[in-house]
C-alpha cells in the first residue's frame, strides 16, 4: 500500500533534530550482489530517489527501481530469476488524506511444486532441485493503487492491476502429473494450466498509525483486503477471490535502537485461482521465501488457505555518513511460523493431522538508507531448510 503518514506533527518534538529544515532529494543507489538460496544469487541494482520537503511524511514522492538477475548451477547452470520493476510512491495526491502507488514490473521466474497441501513431503534423497519439481512462469504486471483516508488512521484501499502469465510445465514434473491424473482435489485445484490473462480489483480497509513507513519503530498497520479476479474471457478464463488479512505491531524497547515487530497474516483463496497463486500471498511466497515462513524453501507448499506469522527483534547499533546521507546499520533476530491447508474442509491425506507448523528461525543485517529505503540480509534455518535459507532484499520484511 502506497505510504500516507497519519497525523505528522505528533512527532514533532520526536524527530525535530532529523526533519530537514528545506526540501532535499534523497538518493540512494545500492549495486549489489544478491539474491537468495531458493532463487540463487547474482547482480541486481536499487535505486530510490526521494523528494523530502518539510511537514510531507515520510516524503513528498519517491521513485524507486530494482533489478536483479540470479545464477545457480544446481545441478546445471542457468539464470532462475530476472526481475525488474519501476514503482512511484505519492503520498501526499491530497496532502495527508490520498496516496497513490503506480508500479510496472517484469518477472520471470523457476519455481518448484512439491505437491499439494501442508502434509506434502520430498523423500531426503531427492534433492530441491530435481527438475521434476520445476516449472516456469513469465509475468509482466501493471497496476495502481491508491488509499484515502477516512478518519484518523483508518484507510480505504483501491487497486486495479492486469498480469499476462505465460507458462512452462514439462509434462515429467509432479506438477503435471498430478494435474493430469492426482486425487479430484489435485486436478481441481492444478488445472488449466496454459497461458492467460488475471485482471483484478482490490477493496480494503487499513489502520496504519506508524512512525514511518519505511521502517517503522511504534505503531500499528493493520489491512483486511479482498481481491477479485472477475474472469469470464476466453483468455481471462478463471473467476476467483482472494480474502487477506495482516495484522503488524511496532513496539519500541529502547527508542531509535531497539524495535519488536510482529506481523499475523490470514491468505484465503476461492473460487478457481490459478495454481500458483496457492503457494503465495501479496505477490511472494507464504510458507517459505524472504517474506514469508523464512528457512522454508520458496514455494514449498500450497494451499487455498494459509496462515504464519513473524516476529522481529531489530536494531539500529550505528549511524554512518555516506555521501552526505546520515545512514544507520543495524542487526535483526526473528521466528517466523506458519502452515497451509490444501481448501476448506481440510483433506487428512492431502495436510496431515494436529498442528503441523511449519517454523524458521534467524537472524539478519539492516542497512538504512536515510529515512527512505532499507536493505536487508537474512539467514534462516528451518527443519525443511537444505541446510539453511539466506536472503538479500530491499526493504523489511513487514
Amino acid at each position: 500500500m502506497p505510504p500516507l503518514k497519519h497525523d505528522a506533527s505528533k512527532d514533532a518534538d520526536d524527530g525535530k533534530q532529523n526533519e530537514p529544515s528545506k526540501s532535499k532529494n534523497d538518493v540512494t543507489v545500492v549495486p549489489y550482489v544478491g539474491g537468495d538460496s531458493d532463487i540463487g544469487f547474482g547482480g541486481g541494482a536499487m535505486l530510490s530517489i526521494a523528494r523530502l520537503k518539510p511537514n510531507y511524511e515520510p516524503y513528498l514522492w519517491r521513485l524507486e527501481s530494482v533489478s536483479l538477475v540470479t545464477f545457480k548451477a544446481d545441478p546445471s547452470f542457468a539464470v532462475p530469476y530476472i526481475d525488474a520493476y519501476v514503482q512511484l510512491a505519492l503520498p501526499h495526491v491530497i496532502y495527508d488524506r490520498m496516496s497513490v502507488e503506480l508500479k510496472l514490473s517484469y518477472t520471470r521466474e523457476d519455481l518448484k511444486y512439491f505437491g499439494l497441501g501442508n502434509a506434502s513431503s520430498v523423500p531426503e534423497s531427492v534433492p530441491l532441485s530435481d527438475p521434476r519439481y520445476a516449472y516456469r512462469r513469465e509475468h509482466p504486471t501493471v497496476y495502481v493503487h491508491s488509499g484515502t483516508r477516512l478518519y484518523g488512521p483508518l484507510l480505504l484501499l483501491l487497486g486495479i492491476s492486469y498480469t499476462e502469465n505465460w507458462l512452462r510445465i514439462p509434462e515429467n514434473t509432479l506438477l503435471a502429473q498430478e494435474r493430469d491424473h492426482g486425487t479430484a482435489r489435485q486436478r481441481d485445484a492444478l488445472g488449466p494450466s496454459s497461458n492467460h490473462g488475471v485482471f483484478e480489483l482490490s477493496y480494503g480497509l487499513a489502520w496504519d498509525d506508524r512512525d514511518n513507513t519505511v521502517s517503522a519503530e511504534r505503531g500499528q498497520f493493520h489491512t483486511a483486503r479482498i481481491d477479485l479476479a472477475p474472469g469470464g474471457t476466453e483468455h481471462v478464463p478463471q473467476t476467483w477471490a482472494r480474502v487477506n488479512v495482516a495484522l503488524r505491531v511496532y513496539v519500541p524497547l529502547v527508542r531509535h535502537r531497539l524495535t519488536f515487530a510482529a506481523r499475523a497474516v490470514s491468505d484465503v483463496l476461492v473460487g478457481d485461482p490459478p495454481f500458483y497463486e496457492m503457494q503465495r500471498f501479496d505477490d511472494t511466497a507464504a510458507i517459505g521465501g524472504a517474506n514469508g515462513v523464512r528457512g522454508v524453501p520458496g514455494q514449498r507448499y500450497y494451499g487455498k488457505l494459509k496462515l504464519f506469522s513473524n516476529f522481529e527483534l531489530r536494531s539500529r547499533l550505528f549511524d554512518f555518513k555516506l555521501f552526505g546521507q546520515k545512514d544507520a546499520f543495524g542487526v535483526a533476530a526473528f521466528t517466523d511460523v506458519g502452515r497451509v491447508w490444501s481448501d476448506l474442509p481440510a483433506d487428512p491425506l492431502l495436510d496431515g493431522h494436529g498442528l503441523g507448523l511449519k517454523l524458521g528461525i534467524g537472524a539478519g543485517v539492516r542497512i538504512y538508507g536515510g529515512k527512505s529505503f532499507v536493505v536487508r540480509g537474512d539467514i534462516a534455518w528451518s527443519p525443511d531448510a537444505r541446510p539453511i535459507g539466506g536472503y538479500l532484499a530491499p526493504g523489511e520484511i513487514f
